[in-house]
């Protein structure tokens, strides 16, 4: 079943990708995150969505031209993590399929309502020197922050 829009009853998710004349647009070009599999970077039930940039988008917070990790909820981004750029791979159980990331997420989900989310980097997000093996790391957003 297709997911509703708020403020549209019968309008599906697709319906953003067409045209005034009704003919759909061509998709976009995508800049991959994670391994493109399995993981979750938006709060279905929320609406909050995880995503990277280079940019600083809240303040100062960040670092430019890293790979900072933004949750974009309640009309803006917040800033959560700096990443050192690179990419990582891990492997699907054991002796499985190799998946490498498209920079320093490997992984990431995001709980339906938007209260935690966790993910898997080679960078070095805590005091800990993990010598860029992976690691994996939870955030939970402070009730309105």
């Amino acid at each position: 079943m297709a997911a509703k829009r708020p403020g549209r009853p019968n309008a599906t998710r697709s319906d953003r990708f067409r045209r005034r004349d009704g003919r759909r647009l061509p998709a976009a070009p995508r800049r991959p995150c994670g391994n493109g599999k399995s993981d979750s970077y938006i709060a279905s039930e929320t609406g909050e969505i995880y995503f990277r940039s280079p940019e600083l988008l809240d303040g100062n917070q960040g670092v430019p031209n890293a790979e900072n990790v933004y949750v974009y909820r309640e009309g803006r981004p917040r800033f959560v993590v700096a990443l050192s750029p690179g990419n990582g791979c891990h492997e699907r159980g054991n002796g499985g399929e190799l998946i490498c990331s498209h920079g320093a997420v490997v992984r990431m989900e995001v709980t339906p309502n938007g209260d935690h989310m966790a993910f898997i980097t080679p960078s070095q997000v805590t005091a800990y020197e993990n010598h860029g093996f992976l690691e994996m790391y939870s955030y939970d957003p402070a009730p309105g922050a």
